[in-house]
C-alpha cells in the first residue's frame, strides 16, 4: 500500500481504483463537514463560487443625499409633512448596501433585497445631507445581512438590518412575469 498525499491533508490508500474512489469520497466528504461545522465558516452556494467572488463580512457602504422636496413624506404619499420620507429613508441605506458589495460579485450576478427591518427616529427637513451607512453583519448562504444607519447633522435618524439576496442576473430575470 502506498500512501498518497492531497490537498487539505487529504491522505489517500492506493489499493485498487474502487477503494481509492471510495476512501476519497468518503474523506472529502468529512472534511467538507469539518469545515462547514467549523465556527465562524461560511461557504457560499456552489453558483457563487465559481468566478471572482469576494464577499466577507465587515465590508462597508456609504450613500449621501441632500433631503429636497420629492423625497419627502408628501410627495411621496407615505405621510402629509414635509420632511423625510420613511421609504426615502429606506431606499437611501439599501443604496449603502449595494455600495458595500459592489464589484466583489462575478460577471451576472447581482443582490436584490430582500428584508427591510428600519426603525426611523426622528425627521430631517428639507436642505439637511443625510449619510447612510451599512455593514455586512452574516452571510447565511446567499443571505448577506446588513446592519444599517442613517444620520444628518443633529444625529441618529434611522437604524435596523437589511437583508439581500445574491442571484444570478439570467435566472432571476426568467422569472420575472
Amino acid at each position: 500500500r502506498n500512501t498518497w498525499m492531497l490537498d487539505h491533508s487529504l491522505h489517500l490508500t492506493f489499493c485498487t481504483h474502487l477503494d481509492l474512489v471510495a476512501e476519497a469520497s468518503t474523506h472529502a466528504v468529512r472534511c467538507l463537514a469539518r469545515e462547514r461545522d467549523a465556527p465562524g465558516h461560511k461557504v457560499l452556494p456552489r453558483e457563487h463560487r465559481r468566478g471572482q467572488m469576494n464577499i466577507e463580512v465587515g465590508l462597508r457602504g456609504e450613500a449621501s443625499m441632500v433631503v429636497s422636496d420629492a423625497d419627502t413624506a408628501h410627495a411621496m404619499r407615505s405621510g402629509t409633512l414635509h420632511v423625510l420620507a420613511t421609504p426615502r429613508v429606506i431606499a437611501l441605506v439599501e443604496e449603502a448596501t449595494v455600495a458595500a458589495v459592489a464589484g466583489r460579485m462575478p460577471d451576472g450576478h447581482t443582490s436584490v433585497g430582500m428584508r427591510v427591518q428600519i426603525d426611523h427616529l426622528q425627521p430631517t427637513a428639507i436642505g439637511t445631507q443625510v449619510m447612510a451607512e451599512a455593514t455586512l453583519e452574516k452571510i447565511d448562504g446567499r443571505r448577506l445581512t446588513f446592519t444599517v444607519s442613517a444620520s444628518d447633522t443633529r444625529g441618529l435618524v434611522a437604524a435596523g438590518k437589511v437583508t439581500r439576496v445574491l442571484v444570478e442576473v439570467d435566472r432571476f430575470n426568467s422569472k420575472v412575469h
